[in-house]
């Protein structure tokens, strides 16, 4: 500290960053200054009071009052599973929405996975359709989460669009891609809104790293990206994956949940290009046919230049990463899925030198790398299940434009069908790899959806 001085006129144009009081006193004992007016001048970060807590991303700062909304969006439960206990839990961190019915059969279930505050507050039916023909005004839902097994989600999803209910689809959305454009079909006719639960896809960090790959002068072209999402399950849930009743109830294995999330991630990166094929290059399954490794290449874009390589198992370590490589730039991000620390959430930038040197990265007889490595982070954001139920709820009830463009939409209708375009490419993909599974070593072409494709959101950084 003993060269460390403020400029004059210095002035701290928003808080960036706290520092914590410990550090602060330490400082202070590091050298003592020798007067008050020096001591202003070390005082870097001026010390915020009675201030609402403030959250900080890509769209800049963003006012969090403690004053509730008035008309939170009504969530019902259809067929509960593991997940909804997960959803139940980060409803109680948003305003926006409020978990408010479920059926008496999934009801030892919640309350075995659930805190009783998780639970207060819920209205319990007799059925699942006693909750989608609730005539009261003042209990009925608004939308519903539909769970269970994989074959029996899309009569559900149909069922809540013709009730007019708002739909949030547990991963896969079906078990193969014609049930799904049904479901995305039925909620467009009856105008109300389809999204699946991928909870990383709507975080401040995956649009912070959407943001770095969309600025092409930057970051230059996306090249590859390689992601993968593997979990050591029980041996209690591999023997229930060899099940004949699991083959028919989720038939997709792994490819439903950990390689929807991979096949996600491509899509999301590649932006506006299109996946063209897909080829399974290895593969385990059960006695069954239920895979439980697979590791695949999805190729995008014209002639199928552009590669994504997954990896999506339950045999193997936890692991959850990816990167985008460009021309010159790799991004890199090692906990996508569920990050290791809610509030400071990180990835990697490293930047190679560009044109004819970046071939010789390799200096000093290729024993030294020439790379900048920085690394990224995200302090103090929602946690990713929060901020998937926040955009869920304004998906449904949200009418200002001016929101829905500090976004990155031009509207509510884009928004919905973007989300529910998502849903169709990422189901689409998924068919793909389980064609090529029944067809080991053969790209399969990736089904093109029959409607037109919504303009893209606008990921470029903006604070407004």
């Amino acid at each position: 500290f003993r060269h460390l001085r403020a400029p004059r006129n210095f002035r701290q144009h928003g808080p960036t960053h706290v520092v914590p009081s410990t550090a602060a006193s330490t400082a202070q004992q590091t050298r003592v200054p020798a007067s008050a007016q020096a001591a202003r001048r070390l005082r870097l970060f001026k010390p915020q009071r009675n201030r609402h807590a403030r959250m900080y991303g890509m769209r800049g700062p963003r006012e969090d009052p403690d004053d509730v909304i008035e008309n939170p969006l009504k969530l019902g439960i259809i067929q509960a599973n593991a997940l909804a206990v997960g959803l139940l839990n980060a409803a109680r961190s948003t305003r926006k929405l409020k978990i408010v019915a479920a059926a008496e059969c999934d009801r030892a279930l919640l309350e075995r996975g659930c805190e009783a505050d998780e639970l207060k507050g819920l209205k319990w039916y007799e059925s699942y359709n006693a909750i989608l023909r609730d005539p009261d005004a003042i209990t009925r839902v608004d939308a519903v989460f539909i769970g269970g097994n994989t074959g029996s989600r899309t009569p559900w999803a149909v069922a809540a669009a013709q009730h007019h209910k708002h739909v949030l689809i547990g991963c896969p959305a079906a078990a193969d891609y014609e049930s799904t454009v049904v479901m995305r079909d039925a909620c467009v006719a009856e105008g109300v809104a389809l999204m699946d639960v991928v909870p990383f896809s709507h975080h401040e960090r995956t649009e912070q790293m959407l943001s770095t790959i969309a600025e092409a002068r930057f970051f230059g072209e996306v090249r590859r990206i390689d992601v993968a999402f593997t979990i050591s399950a029980s041996r209690d849930f591999l023997e229930g994956a060899g099940k004949e009743s699991t083959a028919k109830d989720d038939p997709l294995g792994c490819l439903g949940d950990l390689g929807w999330a991979c096949a996600r991630m491509g899509k999301l990166a590649y932006g506006v290009l299109n996946p063209v094929s897909a080829q399974v290059i290895h593969s385990e399954a059960t006695a069954e046919n239920v895979p439980v490794d697979i590791t695949a290449v999805v190729y995008f874009g014209e002639n199928s230049t552009k590669p994504c390589h997954l990896h999506c198992s339950y045999v193997h370590p936890l692991q959850q990463h990816f990167k985008i490589i460009g021309d010159n730039k790799v991004l890199r991000c090692e906990d996508f899925a569920y990050p290791r620390n809610t509030r400071d959430c990180a990835y990697t930038l490293e930047t190679f030198p560009a044109g004819d040197e970046g071939r010789s990265a390799l200096v000093d007889l290729g024993q030294t790398v020439v790379s900048a490595l920085n690394t990224a982070r995200c302090f103090n954001a929602s946690p990713q299940r929060v901020a998937m139920l926040d955009q869920f709820a304004d998906l449904c009830l949200l009418e200002d434009d001016s929101e829905w463009r500090r976004q990155g939409f031009e509207g509510k209708h884009q928004a919905r069908e973007l989300f529910s375009s998502q849903i169709i490419g990422t189901q689409a993909v998924v068919q793909a790899l389980v064609e090529s599974l029944r067809n080991p070593g053969k790209a399969i072409a990736v089904p093109e959806d029959t409607m037109p494709p919504p303009p893209p959101r606008d990921n470029r950084m903006r604070f407004d």
